[in-house]
């Protein structure tokens, strides 16, 4: 029965990689409702949630894997692909979550669509859109509907963002907060 629930939901999340695609890419800006850092907190929070075995064992490596996520998008592709391709040098804590994140859509990839593989090309791919659109477009969609219930104007979404940063930021940098404040 569980092996059933279980197949049931894979087969629903994988209808959705070319909607999900389509919907990420006709996004006039994703950080209209969002800003990078709190994608990035947030993302990895929904997927350790979907995939339990990510969880780090203790706070400051959730949060080390957070930082070194945001640190591995602003790296240049050479360096990205060697850290994909287990050549992890300072991203330690990054590189065990995707190792076994890669596991897992390795098992996922079998059971995509010709369709879906075509455009995903590879286990890596899946890995790397789990991490990238897919939690992406989960905070924007969640941010987007409670602006909404909430009837908040632009300004207030704006400034709502930079506040939700900041705290972000605090969390992440405890010890220099300032200076990274003034780097905003």
């Amino acid at each position: 029965m569980l092996l059933f629930a279980l197949s049931s939901i894979l087969s629903l999340a994988q209808c959705n990689i070319i909607k999900e695609i389509e919907e990420y890419q006709s996004l006039d800006d994703p950080y209209d409702f969002s800003s990078p850092y709190e994608l990035i907190d947030m993302g990895i929070d929904q997927l350790c949630f979907t995939y339990p075995s990510l969880l780090p064992s203790s706070n400051e490596e959730l949060i080390t894997f957070k930082k070194e996520f945001m640190a591995f998008l602003a790296e240049k592709p050479e360096v990205q692909d060697e850290i994909l391709h287990g050549f992890p040098s300072d991203y330690r804590e990054l590189w065990t979550r995707m190792k076994e994140l890669r596991r897992i859509c390795t098992q996922e990839f079998e059971h995509l669509s010709e369709e879906e593989q075509r455009i995903i090309e590879s286990p890596t791919g899946l890995m790397l859109h789990k991490m990238g659109v897919q939690s992406a477009l989960s905070v924007i969609r969640f941010r987007k509907a409670e602006f909404k219930k909430r009837n908040l104007t632009k300004e207030e979404i704006q400034k709502e963002i930079a506040d939700r940063q900041l705290a972000i930021f605090k969390m992440w940098y405890e010890e220099d907060v300032d200076t990274v404040k003034d780097e905003l």
